[in-house]
């Protein structure tokens, strides 16, 4: 919006919306709710919109005010509270029963409390770039939940066990906190790959072995990540260097994702990279583009340079912790040649 000090509130019923869009944000929202009030006489599904009202709480007792009414509580579907301070969730939310979507993103809630297995109806829950720690385990009492997003928070656990007990879930995106998928069951992880695994293979970095991480592009992107996991090498792969974050080292290498490109003249160079790092007590990230193909190949050449596992056993070691990697022919073939190097040597 042009004016910061301007917000939206928004309430529709059926095909007739009141909106008010104005920089006196406690006249807007009065207004909006004296509409609203005069519609509920008849029976409706309600949805509010409301954003940027952090600093008018005045605005947020007129809506606590409002979803207590018997009458709107017990038809309301929809509640979006966008960039309003909150710290926690409105208790009065968890008595709607009706509610069917809850967005509440860029706020500054810290956990998913136990009363949110009360809402039952519920098809979707954002709650993405919040302060959020903590989800409680009443998470898998959301039976119709279809869609949530958890991204760019702090949840370092969360009940995976409980997606197994969510039938209708088909996107959960935790991408952004301090997960870790390769740390959970092999269950855990059949359970989590519907579901949101592609959302980790593009965001956080993935352990390969405990000091070894590979990743998109992406996965380089928060400082906050990388130094939480130790990460103080990256080997970057691609058409052109990334922009480099202080007090990490960084070796890059640049060549396509293409069949007729020869990588094994950087195999002996990536892989002592690696190994001084991790001997270092350094953790190192490998990533390229989409962390699929000339990530994977550099990391499968160190495993079989230093760990001295067969190219077959290295392949198996990245792709159970990321699914989708896979090093084109040409990457492969010269990967066999270094497998066949490395076992006539003496």
């Amino acid at each position: 919006m042009s004016n910061p000090d301007e917000y939206i509130a928004e309430l529709r019923r059926e095909n007739t919306i009141a909106k008010r869009e104005e920089t006196n944000p406690g006249r807007s929202f009065e207004s909006g709710l004296k509409c609203g009030k005069a519609l509920t006489a008849a029976e409706a599904s309600w949805q509010i919109w409301l954003k940027n009202c952090g600093m008018y709480p005045s605005a947020l007792v007129e809506l606590n005010s409002m979803l207590s009414s018997p009458e709107v509580r017990n038809t309301f579907v929809a509640l979006h509270l966008e960039g309003c301070s909150l710290n926690r969730i409105l208790r009065v939310v968890f008595d709607l029963r009706a509610l069917a979507k809850l967005e509440l993103p860029r706020n500054n809630i810290k956990t998913i409390p136990p009363e949110i297995g009360r809402l039952t109806r519920l098809t979707v829950l954002d709650l993405s770039k919040n302060q959020l720690e903590e989800v409680a385990p009443e998470f898998a009492a959301l039976q119709s939940l279809e869609t949530c997003h958890l991204f760019g928070n702090r949840l370092s656990n969360f009940p995976f066990q409980a997606l197994g007990e969510m039938p209708q879930l088909k996107t959960l995106n935790l991408a952004g906190n301090y997960l870790d998928p390769s740390r959970e069951s092999k269950e855990t992880q059949t359970i989590m790959r519907n579901v949101c695994l592609s959302a980790w293979q593009q965001f956080l970095p993935q352990k390969i072995t405990p000091s070894l991480y590979i990743g998109g592009v992406l996965s380089t992107a928060d400082p906050e990540v990388l130094h939480r996991l130790n990460i103080r090498r990256v080997v970057s792969i691609g058409e052109q260097p990334i922009k480099r974050l202080p007090e990490i080292e960084y070796r890059f290498y640049g060549f396509s994702d293409s069949p007729e490109v020869d990588p094994s003249p950087f195999f002996e160079g990536c892989s002592k990279f690696i190994y001084v790092g991790i001997s270092q007590g350094r953790s190192v990230l490998v990533h390229c583009k989409a962390g699929f193909s000339r990530a994977a190949t550099m990391v499968c050449a160190y495993l079989m340079i230093y760990l001295q596992v067969s190219l077959d056993e290295a392949l198996d070691m990245v792709t159970s912790v990321r699914t989708p990697a896979k090093p084109n022919s040409g990457f492969v073939k010269a990967l066999r040649q270094l497998e066949t190097d490395l076992n006539q040597t003496p």
